[in-house]
């Protein structure tokens, strides 16, 4: 009946408040730059204001770091890695309100690395159908490895639902310890609704 309904409506907007005074959840779009340049997307849960946990993926590319010197060609040999990364976080606050904060993370990454090796030089030659000149052939190496992940972040929270987030972010791994810093928008339920203050 109507007032059953209206109960249940009533109970699920009090669970649902209840839910989200202690708990945030968003994403976050942004740049990498450093060792390389890149794109990086994540999803991030905080507990309290006091825990985290985020799942990103990273995507950098740069010029290859083992072209020989007299390398002839228009288009440079790339080297790639694509990390999916799961990290843990501590969380603290800088101001009161939690719009400033500092969240402390460390996590496990799994990196799929491709690079450049193995050039051979040859007679300079001219590719008939595209016109590029090219004297060396090369082939591209790919790897999986894991790595251990430091990214802790400074979050400016500048309305519940936006925020903006800066950070060092340090893959260490087999192959390469990579090392960087990242920037990024954060959009979805960033902390919960302020209290308004009683007269």
């Amino acid at each position: 009946n109507t007032i059953t309904l209206l109960v249940i409506l009533a109970t699920s907007n009090i669970v649902q408040a209840q839910f989200w005074e202690n708990n945030a959840i968003y994403g976050g779009l942004g740049g990498q730059y450093g060792t390389y340049k890149g794109t990086v997307a994540d999803i991030n849960y905080n507990y309290k204001q006091k825990y985290s946990l985020q799942v990103s993926y990273a995507f950098g590319s740069r010029e290859s770091s083992n072209i020989p010197a007299d390398y002839i060609n228009e288009s440079k040999p790339m080297d790639n890695v694509g990390s999916i990364e799961f990290l843990l976080g501590r969380i603290y606050k800088l101001d009161k309100s939690g719009a400033i904060r500092t969240n402390i993370k460390i996590g496990l990454a799994a990196n799929n690395i491709q690079y450049a090796t193995n050039y051979v030089w040859h007679e300079t030659s001219t590719n008939f159908w595209t016109g590029k000149v090219t004297n060396y052939t090369y082939d591209n190496k790919k790897i999986n490895n894991i790595g251990f992940i430091i990214n802790p972040s400074i979050e400016f929270v500048l309305l519940r639902g936006m925020g903006i987030s800066v950070a060092p972010h340090i893959n260490i791994n087999a192959h390469r310890t990579s090392y960087g810093g990242q920037i990024e928008l954060n959009f979805g339920i960033l902390r919960p609704r302020l209290k308004k203050k009683l007269d």
